[in-house]
């Protein structure tokens, strides 16, 4: 039986990180495992990409999407193979990031152009997201972040980010996009969210 993929999205500081890590504590504890993956991922081509986020290594924005891409194309491997073993699987960003980031500096439809062998080969069961305006976002990184700042945590960046996602989702199926409030405490966000997966989950 085929595992579900379930990705969240959000602005840097709404909070996907932390939800992601209580969905799948809260599902763990129910007996019901997921993985936990992430992009940019952990390989070379993925921690190039961060180099580049972290502004210790300058790129133009069209390589820096075609990094992402590729990273990506090699993620989807990884993830097909846990997906058919049934496993369910949980992704930190997807397809609608690059293109809600790329799409600063670059045409959106060009980033969803060169990311469209990705969405054929894999989309999404879910996508998980998560909603907050660009002055608590930037609250939220101010506070909670000690490391070095991503080239795309500006509030005016974040701005246009939420903007940028909106074309980004007019490609999902509206019935797989989850719109949740990230203005409320952690719990009662990850009480919503949980409350939409759960029966996604359980569909088997």
């Amino acid at each position: 039986m085929r595992g579900k993929f379930i990705v969240f999205e959000g602005p840097d500081g709404s909070g996907k990180t932390t939800q992601l890590r209580l969905l799948a504590e809260r599902l763990a504890s129910e007996g019901t495992a997921a993985a936990t993956e992430r992009e940019p991922t952990g390989s070379a081509l993925g921690t190039l990409v961060r180099e580049v986020l972290s502004g210790r290594r300058v790129c133009a924005p069209q390589t820096l999407a075609l990094l992402f891409s590729a990273d990506r194309s090699e993620h989807i491997r990884d993830m097909e193979r846990l997906l058919g073993e049934g496993k369910h699987v949980l992704c930190d960003r997807y397809v609608f990031s690059s293109i809600a980031y790329q799409g600063l500096d670059l045409p959106t439809e060009w980033v969803a152009e060169i990311n469209r062998p990705n969405t054929e080969r894999l989309m999404p069961d879910a996508v998980v997201y998560i909603d907050l305006d660009e002055r608590d976002c930037m609250e939220h990184i101010t506070r909670g972040r000690d490391a070095v700042e991503e080239i795309f945590e500006t509030r005016e960046k974040i701005k246009r980010v939420r903007e940028n996602y909106e074309y980004a989702f007019s490609r999902l199926s509206p019935e797989r996009l989850f719109r949740i409030d990230g203005a409320r405490t952690p719990e009662e966000v990850a009480r919503d969210i949980y409350a939409c997966v759960r029966p996604l989950i359980s569909e088997g």
